[in-house]
């Protein structure tokens, strides 16, 4: 049986195609005025950052609190201890800013890039590679 599951999880890992990210490469402009600017792009960035984690927190926090109320709720409501068995704490999964920083990186090259600088973006192979 374990070498069954062994065979159609190789078979699956093997249908996967490769997975890929792009890495960027970033050239500044080379005018003093460009520079000041992406400095500033790269303040955005920071803030932009900070914002989306503590979002991220913020759902985090909210999702905890909710859960411990619809489950105090579900006790008090439940008359006999054997029905207040039913009652369970949801889970909140850990809360990701990842999208939140996905666009704030997007925005940052679309700045960097108004400042007169030249991104180089390439495509690397991180996983069932070639």
């Amino acid at each position: 049986m374990r070498a069954i599951l062994l065979i159609v999880a190789g078979l699956l890992l093997a249908s996967c195609g490769p997975m890929y990210e792009t890495q960027y490469r970033y050239s500044p402009p080379a005018d003093s005025e460009g520079r000041a600017c992406v400095a500033h792009c790269d303040v955005g960035k920071t803030q932009c950052r900070i914002n989306a984690d503590l979002r991220a927190e913020n759902r985090q926090l909210r999702c905890e609190r909710e859960a411990a109320q619809d489950f105090e709720r579900c006790l008090t409501t439940q008359g006999a201890d054997p029905e207040k068995s039913k009652c369970h704490r949801r889970l909140c999964s850990e809360s990701s800013a990842s999208d939140d920083r996905s666009a704030c990186e997007d925005d940052h090259r679309i700045c960097f890039q108004g400042c007169g600088g030249v991104i180089d973006s390439t495509q690397v192979c991180t996983f069932n590679c070639p």
